[in-house]
């Protein structure tokens, strides 16, 4: 497996096992790390590209802007205002679009540039959402969902890859202000009521929430159980049941990015997942078990580059 960083003023590609050099990019700005056998490079010619793991240009065509290939597609803004989905051999699958969220899992939200028309791109069809929607999670879908904005009534909804519409409100005087996605079968809903905030927490497949958390504006849902839940820009951890794991003194946290290991302390009851957080007097720290990094970068297939003191101090870890 061949990891991309940066050496001074040059990029190049190292081997991960040996950690020797097997291709240097000379005349690049930024180059990505490699997913379906390319790379997006950024040259300093301001065009960018895809290199196979040689470092030789993969696609003949240069573009304005690109995405990282996933399942074989990606985004690209071709010369001029056109979008288009492309596959590995360069080939155009889906042209002339307005704009497009990332491509997850094979799926993505796009918006041709005739009509505000939002669709569902899975694989090599498209297939329509029949739902008038004004706005779209940037992330596109991410495990089979993704969140939009309902363009009529300005609810937040959550939809899965097959354009099914899972349930958000927990009745109908509400208005759905915030919402998760789903971990480990659960996702959770911030609704107002009359002024007032309250989370829910769903269990996918089930018509009613099974667990609300009053007077709190925001959630994250983690693996394992525990839910984050803010509340005058505090966060704390908490389990489904409700009980106290961590009091709310957090000042920021992030959703759960990859399987892992617990985030935040030592609080090591929370293995599973990884995040990143910053407590009272302290900086942004991500944290990986005991040893603690200034960052890290997740590069897929649950690898990660780890920055000690400095970031020209890198450490690979596999998880």
């Amino acid at each position: 497996m061949i990891i991309n960083l940066q050496r001074g003023s040059n990029w190049v590609g190292l081997d991960k096992l040996s950690g020797g050099v097997v291709a240097t990019y000379r005349n690049a700005f930024y180059v990505g790390q490699f997913s379906c056998g390319m790379a997006e490079i950024h040259y300093k010619n301001h065009r960018w590209g895809y290199i196979d793991t040689l470092g030789n240009k993969a696609l003949p065509s240069e573009y304005e802007s690109i995405s990282r290939f996933n399942h074989g597609f990606s985004f690209v803004k071709e010369q001029g205002n056109a979008y288009s989905i492309i596959d590995t051999s360069g080939e155009v699958k889906v042209r002339n679009l307005a704009y497009s969220t990332s491509i997850n899992y094979g799926s993505c939200i796009i918006a041709s540039r005739e009509a505000p028309e939002y669709s569902i791109f899975n694989g090599l069809s498209i297939k329509k959402i029949n739902m008038m929607v004004s706005r779209a999670d940037g992330d596109g879908f991410l495990r089979g969902f993704a969140i939009v904005e309902g363009k009529m009534d300005g609810n937040m909804a959550l939809i899965h890859v097959s354009g099914e519409q899972v349930p958000t409100l927990s009745n109908g005087r509400g208005v759905t202000l915030e919402i998760s996605r789903p971990v480990d079968g659960r996702y959770a809903c911030v609704e107002e009521i009359n002024g007032e905030k309250t989370v829910f927490l769903w269990r996918l497949g089930k018509e009613s929430p099974e667990k609300y958390f009053r007077g709190y504006g925001s959630v994250i849902v983690y693996p394992n159980g525990f839910i984050a839940l803010s509340r005058n820009g505090s966060w704390g951890i908490y389990l489904d049941s409700g009980a106290e794991v961590f009091p709310p003194q957090i000042y920021w946290m992030t959703e759960c990015e990859v399987p892992g290991v617990f985030p935040y302390g030592d609080v090591h009851a929370m293995k599973g997942f990884i995040t990143i957080a910053q407590g009272k007097g302290s900086d942004y720290k991500w944290v990986i078990g005991k040893p603690q990094y200034t960052s890290f970068e997740y590069i897929g297939c649950n690898i990660f580059i780890c920055h000690g003191e400095t970031a020209d101090d890198p450490i690979i870890k596999e998880f």
